[in-house]
């Protein structure tokens, strides 16, 4: 939810996913907002299964992301975070919370170079495209 005194969340969190020519054993990557996921798809046109947890996460949301890397089979975990304090330490905490979990588990993080995250960087590749 969202207006001018307030932005926040209401009810239960859950996760945005959409699998690109997805099969099992693809590289899942994890972003915290749906543009971003689909910004990198844009600027990098990986196949693999994209998913968005929306913000800041919780206990259910990482119940559904093992769910989601048990069923996909999935090997290589792509941590895709805004490029900023808040998005280091989210990773650094989700990174212990599923090493407990699923410790065969790789993990990679993905940096937008020179913006905060993905959605900016496409605006900024777009910028430089000629039409």
């Amino acid at each position: 939810m969202r207006n001018t005194d307030f932005k926040g969340f209401q009810g239960e969190k859950g996760l945005w996913g959409k699998g690109v020519n997805c099969n099992e054993n693809q590289d899942i990557y994890l972003f915290e907002s749906a543009f971003d996921a689909m910004s990198h798809f844009q600027i990098y046109n990986k196949n693999g299964f994209y998913i968005s947890l929306g913000g800041g996460f919780g206990s259910k949301q990482i119940d559904y992301l093992c769910l989601i890397l048990e069923r996909q089979q999935s090997q290589n975990l792509v941590i895709c975070f805004d490029n900023d304090e808040a998005g280091n330490k989210m990773s650094d905490t989700l990174k212990m919370a599923l090493q407990e979990r699923l410790p065969n588990l790789n993990f990679e993080r993905n940096l937008p170079k020179n913006a905060k995250d993905f959605n900016e960087l496409l605006q900024k590749s777009s910028q430089n495209l000629s039409i």
